[in-house]
């Protein structure tokens, strides 16, 4: 199964977040202050395989910030750190492809808002969950790929701690009068802890069906990026590939 497969395979059958306007004060974006340079792009490659998964996740959150326009030179500090490890490769084939579609464009929806997560099916929108809303999926090129966690459980909005979020329907309520351009602050449990994760919301793509089977959509904007990765980092997947045969032909 290619890439392009898998992340249609795992958000096929989600039902996506679509919402309108609620006055919730913005926040702001957690994208670097100042441009990095081609050795902080090194560092943070190097950091996507230490034994210290906080710090690959951290190094990951970061390249995952940069612009399209940057990712020629990540390009260059990637070629330059040859042969990286086959969970270096993984992590940067799913980097590049969310820097490359965070910035593709496509027909929005005028004042409706796209949170961009997915439910596990095997849940009822009124099954109560006393942990919170299960985070089953995201969508490649919007800002919550980039700050949530398939896994993740939100816990509240703190932005409103008093309204209730058991259900994934109580977090569509909670937000469906919110507009594009805002940011949403939630608790989350990440792995047992807590953390704050904030959230841009963007606007709803008008091709992006509100009910039915949303995959044709996704699986068309994953191979843009497939493309993009193929023609710039191909050589990263045939390193990873001669890595896995010498490895089969150990005695």
């Amino acid at each position: 199964m290619n890439a392009v497969q898998r992340q249609i395979f795992i958000t096929v059958g989600a039902i996506l977040f679509g919402f309108v306007s609620l006055a919730i004060p913005a926040h702001g974006d957690s994208s670097p202050t100042t441009q990095p340079d081609s050795p902080q792009f090194r560092q943070w490659i190097a950091q996507l395989a230490d034994a210290d998964p906080d710090v690959r996740d951290s190094a990951a959150q970061q390249l995952m910030n940069l612009k399209r326009d940057d990712l020629p030179t990540l390009r260059q500090a990637a070629l330059g750190q040859r042969p990286l490890l086959p969970m270096q490769i993984s992590a940067l084939h799913e980097i590049v492809s969310q820097v490359f579609l965070a910035s593709e464009p496509y027909k929005p929806m005028r004042g409706i808002a796209f949170l961009g997560v997915s439910r596990s099916m095997s849940r009822m929108d009124t099954e109560d969950d006393p942990d919170g809303v299960v985070v089953a999926d995201r969508v490649l090129g919007f800002d919550a790929y980039r700050q949530l966690r398939n896994g993740d459980v939100i816990v509240k909005l703190l932005d409103n701690p008093e309204i209730p979020m058991h259900t994934f329907a109580q977090l569509h309520d909670t937000v469906r009068a919110l507009g594009p351009g805002r940011t949403l602050r939630f608790e989350v449990l990440r792995d047992g802890r807590p953390v704050v994760v904030s959230v841009l919301l963007q606007a709803r793509p008008l091709e992006l069906p509100d009910s039915g089977d949303p995959a044709e959509w996704i699986k068309a904007r994953a191979e843009k990026a497939e493309k993009y990765w193929e023609s710039n980092f191909s050589l990263l997947d045939r390193d990873a590939a001669t890595t896995d045969a010498t490895a089969g032909s150990a005695p």
